[in-house]
């Protein structure tokens, strides 16, 4: 893959070359946005942090990046853009599992499988414009991390890095753990750090949650006025199947269970009686026992080790995330 060395500001229609590329969807294709970290990373042979990868890449003239990185091909690729925009991308790509953390230290990244695989083979992926926006409890709580870490570094005398690289910086912004136990999932946060302040990151980022839960909610509010969440809606009133209601509106099973578990979060209808009468007893708890159990689980994991269909699957992750997180597992009759 070549660097985007000529890498435009904003998404235009499509053309040869455009960076991110706008579809008729609205969407923007990151395609070659991953493919310059992706190179970047390999480049710097999977050694650097997320701040020196973002320096490289918007080709930052300072002392601390080496004279033999300067002259990198995608030195200076993604020149055009803010540091926010790449932070949101790197955290895509960490999900999408095309980059990782480093197993030793958790603080520099490093070049998957699936990441080469998307160096050989790129293909299209497409996020909506919203997604690349920082939202106001993001940087409100990237800002409070940064201000935690400067004072403990000046209280310790120790570099700011020390305490928290900006690669933990940024994994806190974006899954923002609830507890001690989802802070160890946290690379570069090693027990002694969190021992030494992991209770005044989690009362700095539990304000931050809650924000971001009200944001959301006020939009899923918004968004299920539409009629053909509304539709929904009646269909499942009716008493109607989820495939029922997929063939009726002539879309996924997938697309369903997302209407319902929003059309629950605002009130409009009740999920957890329904769950526990039509999904399958045994079924329910094993996934429910499962995604209790696992951080950050993934579906695909979860269908390869329980050998549980995906719709079951996603509704029991719905139901142990929003409609019964504090109640016991539903025990098979």
């Amino acid at each position: 893959m070549n660097a985007m060395t000529n890498f435009q500001k904003k998404a235009e229609p499509e053309n040869e070359g455009n960076g991110s590329r706008q579809f008729a969807s609205n969407n923007l294709n990151i395609k070659h946005e991953t493919g310059d970290i992706l190179k970047t990373v390999v480049l710097l042979e999977d050694s650097m942090g997320l701040s020196y990868i973002m320096n490289v890449l918007r080709g930052a003239e300072v002392e601390w990046i080496k004279k033999e990185h300067q002259q990198l091909e995608t030195f200076g690729a993604l020149c055009g853009q803010e540091s926010d925009r790449i932070r949101t991308i790197v955290n895509f790509m960490i999900d999408r599992e095309l980059i990782k953390p480093s197993a030793r230290t958790g603080n520099t990244i490093e070049i998957t499988a699936e990441g080469r695989a998307f160096l050989d083979n790129p293909a299209d992926l497409l996020v909506s414009p919203g997604f690349l926006r920082t939202k106001r409890y993001t940087w409100g709580l990237r800002r409070k991390l940064w201000e935690l870490r400067r004072d403990i570094a000046r209280k310790n005398e120790e570099p700011a890095y020390q305490v928290m690289s900006e690669l933990t910086v940024e994994r806190l912004t974006h899954l923002m753990p609830a507890n001690l136990q989802e802070l160890q999932s946290i690379p570069g946060l090693t027990s002694p750090r969190i021992d030494e302040f992991g209770h005044a990151l989690l009362q700095i980022i539990s304000s931050f949650r809650e924000m971001r839960k009200n944001e959301a909610l006020q939009k899923i509010k918004r968004v299920v006025k539409s009629r053909t969440y509304q539709e929904a809606k009646e269909l499942f009133n009716q008493g109607k199947s989820i495939a029922e209601i997929a063939e009726t509106k002539g879309i996924k099973d997938e697309t369903v269970i997302n209407y319902l578990g929003r059309l629950h979060r605002t009130g409009d209808i009740d999920l957890k009686p329904w769950i526990e009468a039509n999904l399958n007893g045994e079924e329910l708890y094993r996934a429910a026992d499962y995604f209790k159990k696992v951080q950050n689980p993934r579906l695909k994991e979860a269908h390869e080790v329980l050998g549980i269909g995906y719709p079951t699957l996603r509704l029991a992750l719905l139901y142990i995330q929003e409609i019964a997180p504090e109640s016991p597992l539903p025990v098979p009759s």
